[in-house]
């Protein structure tokens, strides 16, 4: 399992910067494919319940995520403020709220350099907020304390400076994209393993 989330990180990662700063547009998704869910359990109503648990949990993380890579407005010390121990500290707290135990060093790690390199780039937009959006639940597989889903959402994410964004109160949405994501159940929390999107 290690292996596969280094893979499905690694594969967020290729190509663009922290998937908050990726381009923005109106919101398409792909069309309905087949839902698969395998949930070991005895009961339907312990099936519903694991089934709408990660589904809440993933959501929760991948807005959390996002979030702890939130940058200041003010261009002229937003570099100072994303390295400060308070803007630390809460970076930090987020990703351990997000991601599973084995992968929270190496997530702050990455986090840390990236939301430096990006507060010094003007031309990164400042997110202060996000919030992840499902169009479409298409496949979870729960297997144990293991779970991978596939889903297409997008990013609802409060971007201050955006002059375009202003007339809807600084909110833009990012296109949709198919997110396919593995958590484990660490300390009674569906947590990240890895996520990627197409």
């Amino acid at each position: 399992m290690p292996a596969l989330a280094a893979l499905i990180v690694a594969v967020a990662f290729i190509g663009g910067a922290l998937s908050g700063w990726i381009e923005h547009g109106p919101s398409t998704s792909a069309g309905p494919l087949p839902t698969t869910t395998v949930v070991r359990s005895t009961t339907s109503t312990a099936v519903a319940d694991t089934v709408t648990g990660v589904r809440t949990q993933i959501v929760d993380d991948l807005t959390a995520d996002e979030t702890s890579q939130r940058l200041d407005p003010d261009l002229t010390r937003r570099r100072a403020l994303a390295e400060s121990p308070a803007a630390v500290a809460t970076r930090h707290a987020l990703i351990a709220e997000a991601w599973a135990p084995d992968q929270v060093s190496r997530v702050e790690a990455l986090y840390d350099r990236a939301v430096l390199q990006a507060a010094a780039d003007p031309t990164v937009p400042s997110v202060t907020d996000a919030v992840f959006e499902v169009t479409q639940w298409q496949a979870l597989t729960i297997n144990g304390t293991s779970a991978q889903a596939v889903v297409v959402g997008h990013f609802r994410l409060h971007e201050p400076g955006n002059v375009a964004a202003r007339p809807l109160g600084g909110y833009a949405t990012v296109f949709d994209r198919t997110w396919t994501v593995a958590v484990t159940l660490s300390n009674g929390r569906w947590r990240l393993e890895g996520r990627s999107a197409a």
